[in-house]
């Protein structure tokens, strides 16, 4: 029966989406955005503590953004932006329907069984109509698995019904007043409730030993009232409240859970699944029991007053999947007044905190906002105990034929598993018999198989059959470990004919250092639950430290000294050695006969070994998808300039992750472990090995520096002990820059015809250029510098530290392009077409030949450089032009044109000279301005060096203007002009042999 009930509780609940394995990594520091646009707003007095630490610097936050209001403390110092993204997690569909209930059963039964007034009534039917209890009266209901009520169950009054253990299916439940529930039977009472709930009673319900659990059917709200006391769980489909001073012990599974007033919930760990969970006033949502308790809530978290959810030391892990959005409500958890979480949050969406609001964890989430004095605080997310089987082992004694199974939750068994398994265990070699089959047992468990070993004659081979339905359940991670008489092995060759005590063997395994190693006693007929009296000494080890081991099995430890030695009374199983170290420790053992003499001694070795290596923290410096400056070149810190020596860390950590002594480490490699490469690209161009010691090396190239510890089995490990392995680490910490950039060549220019015009973009022939080059400490002559890893990104910091500069006047920036026509070597040349000198006031004509700068800035550690080159040789110029556009008198009826002609100034600006070189040409389409207007209207073309003149038909005298390119336009009254003439229509147009038109400029000169 009791077995029965429990197998139904435990069935309600449908298989829910595997978690994370180890959600410890979702949290590095206190506080992290896992969202590409993550926001972080902290105002005035807050404060986080257990920020990132950036190049030695304290303070840092993994967002991306800031609103501008970032004036929090973090670890001290004003908090900053570290601009990378915390790591993210896909979490689990939400599972709408956690609790699946069974089929609610029925029955059309008229039988009451009613007690009102006093007295004492029993009743031992299966179905009933109603079953009621008021007054002071006590009625008794016995159950055989399954009671069926039509109607309702109720107590009222100061009524006491006594139930005994089973499964109630009712249509309605109720406790109002005094009136109570008594469990008469060992076990726990199921109310399946299929419409009516209403707990309003002040006496207790339920008890540690005997819990009174709740299934609802109904779709309604369930509210506690009052001071109610309730052991046990309750499970609905709809909103849940507690409120008041009740305090419920159990699991409460709902579609929204909402705490009130002082209200208590003691939580057992497990997965629970909320639309919604409200804390208010002093309520308290605690979690108890060993492992991790995680909360999925699918819209919001909200706590205020001085509500609390969770509790110091109880692992809490809150996942809310709502997505940030415009609402203010889906995917938030926002925390009022001086209300307090403990425990871990992933939020797709955002926090808000406000007033003196604190959370005691971490925070992975979309955006983050602080106000009042809130802080977050960080604590490590504790790991769960272990939830499934490492391995088993088996231990057969042939002198008792003894034969023990243990589930090892860890590698070294020192943690069984909690919860039941099966073992069948037979013969793997010849013939193949069953030897037992260990059924639901928890831990370990020992049975005699001196029958089935006498049929094999102790001879045979230890295993378990995996094959077939509840053969072995759960299956464990790892292969099975064997022990017989003690040593590991799982071959059965034959009995052992010990007596009493027999000879004593010491098996001491492997452990990590900072945590502890199995120690166990065998040989002989002796009881694998047995104990004996040896006398243990830590004879020495292998560093010659002073440092003591500690000596510890069930409700005991001692701590022994080198050379240290008492007599303790041992158990055969279950004792284990800590040591803080990396070391080979020796011990012995010495048997306590039953006459008080002592055998000799009994010694084995045991190695701790370091838990992982640890290469100091790692710079963001593109990884996988390779440097990119813009992107890297603040997160990758600069180490050193090449040429010059660089120093690292690598350390060894114990189990708790503190470092450990090098020293006697160093001397037990065989091989290098530690390497450093220098990568560019595809390209490694330096690398080294170590062991563990003289971190420093002197790359002479440019690359981002990656280190490799590699994982490493101790070769101090006894060589029949488990091969623990130290896990590997690499890092990519940073980078190294040339020491200095060198111009290395330069180049004049030259221009196409000689001669270049103010306001027109200059055309070479030969643009002029400069050659850059890295180079490396120690590299004093420019011809030396040639640093081929100084290319691509790893060259990216040159563009944005080059300063152009020409002694000039000009339109617009110079205009220059960067490349690499080598790895290594960069050349800078002047875009063609581009440079364009200002024309403003007038200038006579002068020589181009002017300096041409090239400065480079000093950055990321790299001196810069200068250097300077003739913009053009000495021959080529530079004029002021200017196109004059000829008086012209034409006769009436007579066409003609006003000549276009192109100048510029000689030796100053009062001489002007005809540019017969300079080819010009005026845009058909330029526009003409003719004033005054002229009715009828002027006829003017434009042609290319000319403004062709229709002929018209009275005498008129206007001025013209014709539209040209800033190069070709006088300057005129102080500013640059349009060119002009005037045209004059005569009665009779004077007249020159063979010219149409009188161009009157041309007279004059």
């Amino acid at each position: 029966m009791m077995n029965t009930r429990m197998m139904l509780l435990a069935g309600l609940f449908v298989p829910l989406p595997a978690l994370a394995d180890a959600p410890t990594g979702l949290f590095p520091y206190a506080a992290q955005s896992h969202a590409a646009d993550g926001e972080l707003m902290m105002d005035w007095s807050t404060s986080i503590t257990g920020a990132r630490v950036m190049n030695d610097k304290p303070g840092y936050l993994d967002f991306r953004r800031s609103d501008g209001t970032l004036r929090g403390h973090c670890d001290g110092v004003t908090c900053a932006l570290s601009g990378a993204t915390g790591p993210g997690y896909a979490l689990p569909a939400f599972n709408d329907a956690p609790v699946a209930l069974p089929a609610f059963q029925t029955t059309t039964s008229s039988k009451d069984a009613v007690c009102t007034g006093s007295g004492t009534l029993s009743y031992r039917d299966s179905a009933y109509r109603q079953v009621s209890v008021g007054g002071s009266c006590r009625l008794y209901l016995a159950n055989d698995g399954d009671t069926l009520v039509r109607d309702s169950l109720s107590a009222s009054g100061s009524g006491t019904l006594y139930l005994e253990a089973g499964n109630y299916w009712v249509d309605s439940f109720s406790l109002s007043g005094s009136g109570k529930v008594v469990v008469t039977t060992p076990g726990d009472v199921n109310l399946y409730v299929r419409d009516q709930l209403a707990l309003a009673g002040s006496e207790p319900l339920g008890s540690e030993a005997s819990r009174v659990n709740v299934m609802f059917y109904g779709e309604h709200d369930i509210a506690l009232t009052g001071g109610l006391s309730w052991h046990g769980d309750l499970y609905s489909r709809g909103e849940v409240v507690i409120g008041g001073s009740s305090e419920v012990h159990g699991a409460v599974q709902a579609r929204t859970l909402k705490l009130e007033g002082s209200a208590r919930l003691h939580q057992p760990g497990d997965d629970y699944w909320f639309e919604e969970l409200e804390l208010a006033g002093s309520a308290r949502l605690l979690p108890s029991g060993d492992g991790l308790t995680r909360i999925l809530v699918r819209d919001e978290i909200g706590l205020q007053g001085s509500a609390v959810l969770g509790q110091e030391g109880q692992a809490l892990l809150l996942l809310v999947h709502g997505e940030r959005d415009d609402d203010g409500d889906d995917g938030e958890v926002d925390l009022d007044g001086s209300a307090a979480i403990y425990g871990h949050l992933y939020i797709q969406g955002d926090l808000e905190m406000d007033g003196a609001t604190r959370i005691y964890g971490a925070v992975n989430l979309g955006d983050l906002e602080m106000d009042g004095s809130s802080a977050i605080i960080y604590r490590e997310l504790e790991a769960a105990v272990p939830a499934g089987v490492d391995h088993y082992e088996l231990h057969f004694n042939s002198c008792s034929s003894l034969l023990t199974v243990k589930a090892c939750a860890d590698t070294g068994c020192s943690l069984l598993y909690d919860r039941e398994a099966t073992v069948h265990v037979k013969n793997q070699g010849h013939p193949s018999r069953d030897l037992h089959k260990f059924r639901a047992f928890v831990g370990q468990a020992s049975q005699d198989i001196s029958r089935e070993a006498d049929r094999l004659g102790y001879r045979f081979v230890l295993g378990y059959q995996a094959t077939g339905k509840g053969n072995l359940d759960p299956r464990p991670d790892n292969d099975l470990v064997c022990y017989v008489d003690g040593r590991q092995s799982c071959t059965v060759n034959g009995r052992s004919h010990g007596t009493g005590f027999g000879s004593l063997t010491l098996d001491v395994d492997t452990g990590y250092a900072g945590d502890t190693a199995p120690l166990r006693l065998s040989g002989g007929c002796l009881a694998q639950g047995g104990e004996a009296e040896v006398e243990v000494r830590f004879d020495d080890n292998s560093s010659d430290s002073a440092t003591p081991l500690t000596l510890s099995w069930p409700g005991n430890s001692e701590t022994l000294y080198p050379g240290q030695g008492k007599t303790l009374l041992l158990p055969v199983t279950g004792a284990t050695i800590g040591y803080p170290l990396a070391d080979l420790l020796s011990l012995s053992i010495r048997e306590i006969r039953a006459d008080g003499s002592r055998s000799d001694p009994i010694s084995d070795q045991a190695a701790f070994v370091p838990k992982a290596w640890r290469v100091e923290e790692a710079a963001d410096c593109g990884g996988d998808q390779g440097f990119s400056y813009g992107e890297h070149g603040r997160g990758c810190p600069v180490l050193a300039v090449a040429g010059e020596p660089l120093g690292f860390a690598v350390s060894a950590l114990d189990s708790t992750g503190e470092a450990l002594p090098l020293d006697w480490l160093a001397g037990q490699l065989d091989n290098p472990l530690v390497s450093l490469q220098l990568r560019n690209g595809q390209r490694t161009l330096f690398s080294r090995d170590y062991g563990l010691s003289g971190f420093e090396a002197t790359p002479g190239e440019v690359g981002v520096v990656r280190v490799l510890a590699s994982s490493w089995r101790a070769g101090y490990i006894p060589g029949e002990d488990a091969g623990l392995v130290t896990e590997g680490d690499a890092a990519t910490i940073g980078r190294t820059v040339p020491a200095r950039l060198a111009i290395v060549d330069s180049r004049t220019g030259q221009i196409r015809g000689g001669v270049a015009h103010a306001g027109k973009a200059v055309a070479f022939e030969q643009l002029p250029a400069f050659t850059i080059r890295a180079c490396a400490a120690g590299q004093d002559d420019d011809d030396d510098c040639h640093l081929t890893g100084y290319s691509g990104e790893f060259a990216g910091g040159l563009e944005d530290n080059i300063q152009l500069v020409l002694e000039a006047e000009l339109d617009e920036p110079i205009a220059y392009v960067l490349d690499e026509p080598t790895a290594g070597q960069h050349r800078l040349t002047l875009v063609n077409d581009t440079l364009v000198f200002a024309k403003v006031a007038p200038f006579p004509e002068t020589s181009l030949a002017l300096p041409l700068r090239l400065d480079i800035g000093e950055h990321d550690l790299t001196g810069g450089d200068q250097g300077q080159v003739a913009l053009t040789g000495e021959s080529d110029r530079l004029r002021y032009g200017f196109l004059v556009l000829e008086d012209t008198e034409l006769a009436v009826g007579e066409a003609g044109e006003m000549a276009a002609r192109f100048y510029y100034y000689s030796t100053d600006t009062d001489t002007r000279l005809k540019d017969e070189q300079q080819p010009f040409a005026l845009a058909p389409s330029a526009a003409l301005t003719v004033a005054p207007a002229l009715q009828p209207a002027l006829s003017l073309t434009v042609a290319e060096q000319a403004i062709r003149v229709a002929p018209y038909i009275v005498p008129t005298e206007v001025e013209v203007e014709v539209e040209a390119p800033l190069w070709l336009q006088p300057y005129r009254d102080g500013a640059l002009a349009s060119p002009a003439g005037t045209l004059r229509v005569l009665e009779e147009g004077r007249r020159r042999a063979n010219d149409r038109t009188f161009n009157r400029r041309e007279v004059i000169r």
